[in-house]
């Protein structure tokens, strides 16, 4: 472990989010691992009619693999080609992980990105993909999805239920973009509503950029130049990939997703998938993993020796 990962974990102990959590947190994550390792690999299409994109950091690789299987229990969700984006730090065993998981995937390595994406866009842009990796989420799945509907997930996001509303809108007639919304109390844009209607002209609505479903990639980079030159320096950086998300899916007439695509457990258990962000991702180890493996993976567990 790293001196920067052996400081982070003990910031989370002792100061936030505590000690209870903390332990219960790693020990949720050791107590699973070995069941989603011993599950069997999942073939998907490789052909390019449309994509499920995921941006994976090293510590994340499993979470992926959680994810993503359980997407794809959902069969028709396997006629899209799977892409791992690399965050820039995965190492060799993290991609050899992905590609023994689901053999017929891409991951598209960071070095081999920034150097195909380092003359794509305007300098905005350009700068808020180097300071920001959310960035490689915004502007590398649109680039690399090649025009094609693509779907976009954190790995912190598993499904309980087919969703159905996902693959229609990736195969079927919609063209606006579909999200699942934060909870009313999240932070979920860099800027007030109030500066982005008077910046932007356009009013997003609460957006939660966990699930995504792209039907038409937005590529008109001097378009979010322009947002970004109006909105000016972001309150929270972080939220910033966020909102231009909103902008994009208000400029094309989106629509959130039903409630039973959830955010932080408002809902559950009557959710078709589960977004587990901050002090809710303790749950995704201790009920989710297992309700999911109990549930909804059976397709691809290991087979006993006979």
């Amino acid at each position: 472990m790293s001196p920067g990962k052996v400081l982070l974990f003990l910031q989370h102990l002792v100061v936030s989010p505590g000690p209870r959590y903390t332990i219960s947190f790693e020990w949720g994550r050791v107590r699973q691992r070995h069941k989603i390792l011993g599950t069997q690999p999942v073939y998907t299409n490789t052909a390019e009619e449309g994509s499920v994109r995921y941006l994976v950091c090293h510590d994340q690789a499993l979470e992926a693999v959680w994810s993503a299987k359980s997407l794809l229990a959902d069969d028709r969700m396997r006629r899209w080609k799977l892409v791992f984006h690399d965050d820039g730090t995965l190492s060799r065993r993290d991609v050899a992980l992905l590609h023994y998981h689901f053999p017929c995937a891409k991951v598209i390595g960071r070095e081999e990105a920034d150097w195909e994406m380092k003359d794509v866009l305007p300098p905005a842009c350009k700068s808020l993909r180097d300071s920001l990796v959310l960035g490689l989420k915004l502007f590398d799945f649109a680039h690399f999805s090649y025009g094609r509907p693509y779907l976009a997930l954190d790995t912190d996001v598993l499904f309980f239920r087919n969703p159905v509303e996902l693959y229609e809108a990736l195969s079927g007639p919609n063209r606006g973009v579909l999200w699942n919304q934060d909870p009313p109390e999240a932070v979920s844009l860099s800027h007030t509503l109030d500066e982005i209607i008077e910046k932007t002209g356009l009013r997003p609505e609460r957006f939660n950029s966990g699930v995504l479903a792209i039907p038409r990639p937005f590529t008109q980079w001097q378009q979010i130049e322009t947002w970004l030159h109006a909105l000016g320096k972001p309150q929270m950086l972080w939220t910033i990939e966020q909102t231009i998300y909103g902008l994009i899916a208000t400029s094309q007439g989106g629509n959130p997703l039903p409630t039973t695509y959830d955010v932080r457990e408002f809902h559950w258990p009557d959710v078709i998938s589960e977004h587990y962000y901050w002090r809710s991702r303790r749950n995704m180890y201790r009920l989710g993993y297992p309700a999911l493996f109990a549930n909804r993976l059976s397709y691809c567990r290991a087979r006993p020796a006979e």
